[in-house]
C-alpha cells in the first residue's frame, strides 16, 4: 500500500466503506485507522478520522481520540472503535454515524470482540449477539450489551 503506519500495525480487517459494498482493508496502528482500497493500493489510503470529519452533520475541526483497536460486527451493522483514553465508540456500519460512546476503561483499549451471531450449540441466532467484549491495559475484561433501537 502507498500508505503505511508509522508504528506497529495491531489490527487488520475487511469490511465495506459506507455505500460501497466491496471489501476494503482496514488497518489500525500508530493511533490511526486507515482504510485501503485493494484495487488502488498505489493511491493513498483514507484516514478514518478524516472520513468522519467529512460526513454531513460532523463538527468541523473536531478532535478525535487516538485509535488503538477496531472490530466490525459480523453483519457489518456496527463498528466498535477502541481508543487510547479507554473509551469505545460505536458507529453505524451503513453511514458511520456515531451511535454511542462507552467509557469502558481508564487505559488504552487493546482488544474488542463481538460475540458470534451463531454458535455450534444452536442453529438459532445467539442471545448474546449484541455483546461486545472489551479489554485494555487494565486487568479486567468488560462485557457490554449494545442494543440499537
Amino acid at each position: 500500500s502507498q500508505t503505511y503506519h508509522k508504528g506497529t500495525v495491531y489490527n487488520l480487517g475487511w469490511a465495506p466503506l459506507l455505500d460501497n459494498k466491496k471489501a476494503f482493508l482496514y488497518s489500525c496502528g500508530g493511533y490511526h485507522i486507515f482504510i485501503h482500497n485493494p484495487s488502488k493500493l498505489d493511491r493513498e489510503a483514507k484516514n478514518f478520522n478524516r472520513i468522519l470529519s467529512e460526513l454531513p452533520g460532523s463538527m468541523k475541526g473536531q478532535q478525535y481520540p487516538s485509535r488503538t483497536e477496531f472490530q466490525w460486527k459480523a453483519d457489518y451493522s456496527l463498528l466498535a472503535v477502541g481508543n487510547e483514553d479507554g473509551s469505545v465508540e460505536i458507529y453505524s456500519g451503513s453511514n458511520l454515524s456515531l451511535v454511542t460512546i462507552i467509557i469502558a476503561h481508564k487505559k488504552l483499549i487493546q482488544c474488542l470482540r463481538w460475540h458470534p451471531s451463531f454458535t455450534f450449540q444452536s442453529p438459532e441466532a445467539s442471545d448474546f449477539g449484541n455483546w461486545l467484549a472489551v479489554a485494555s491495559n487494565e486487568t479486567s475484561i468488560k462485557g457490554i450489551c449494545i442494543i440499537i433501537c
